[in-house]
């Protein structure tokens, strides 16, 4: 799966999803007359068939990951039954499904932030990166976790997917005991295995990236683009993503 329009055009167009939802959510409910609570309801539908429509025609393939655990991401109230009489509180659950919506667009703007197959491929070698070892797996999902490192947890399988690499299950279960292990990521084992980088890993990468050889100039690597300043004497003083995947987990 490939993204089909330009990464930094969709996230844009999603963040100004998130922008209208925001708009949705804090609107003043209070004294609400029936009509304008149906109105309101009528735009947090409107607003996620637009959203549906964006995330099919933004990849190589309409029933695409992102559209279907959109459409999937439901309020946790969603089973609940109410009474259909009741205007205020068919508005409540709706906007209570927006909010759920609108968390799944900003996680999924998260792991495709990190996911270089999907968003930009052509500036990875895939076929290196299919024969990445066991130590460059580690590596990488140990890169990918650092820059989204909050109190999220992420599908392993799909960051590893979408980044080009090939592997198989149980090499990826021995890489992430053996983080576990040091202490370096925290793990869920539900319906996907999802990780976080604990504290004690955050730290590790940044001390062996302190121990790193100097870099005196400005230099376009695989896996970030280093910016070198002359007062930094070598040392990186920032570095960006050149590149940047999804479950349904949320922070609650």
């Amino acid at each position: 799966m490939k993204i089909t329009t330009k990464w930094n055009t969709f996230k844009t167009v999603i963040k100004n999803f998130i922008e209208e939802a925001d708009d949705l959510l804090y609107f003043e409910r209070e004294n609400l007359r029936p009509d304008e609570c149906k109105l309101l309801e009528k735009k947090t539908v409107k607003w996620a068939k637009s959203v549906e429509k964006y995330l099919q025609n933004s990849f190589d393939t309409t029933q695409n990951d992102f559209y279907l655990g959109f459409c999937a991401a439901k309020a946790y109230n969603s089973f609940m039954k109410i009474n259909d009489a009741n205007i205020l509180e068919k508005l409540n659950r709706a906007l209570d499904e927006l909010n759920t919506k609108k968390k799944t667009l900003q996680y999924f703007i998260e792991l495709l932030s990190i996911s270089d197959a999907i968003i930009q491929p052509r500036l990875i070698d895939l076929e290196t990166r299919a024969l990445y070892t066991q130590n460059e797996i580690k590596d990488l999902i140990l890169d990918k976790l650092y820059h989204l490192y909050n109190h999220n947890y992420y599908p392993v399988h799909e960051i590893i997917k979408g980044n080009g690499i090939k592997t198989s299950k149980n090499a990826v279960n021995e890489i992430l005991e053996s983080l576990e292990t040091k202490g370096y990521i925290r793990i869920i084992n539900s319906r996907k295995v999802l990780v976080q980088l604990s504290l004690r890993g955050k730290v590790a990468i940044e001390n062996k990236r302190n121990f790193e050889p100097e870099i005196s100039d400005k230099v376009i690597m695989e896996t970030q683009k280093v910016e070198i300043t002359p007062k930094s004497n070598g040392r990186i003083l920032k570095t960006e993503t050149i590149y940047h995947y999804f479950d349904r987990q949320l922070a609650s």
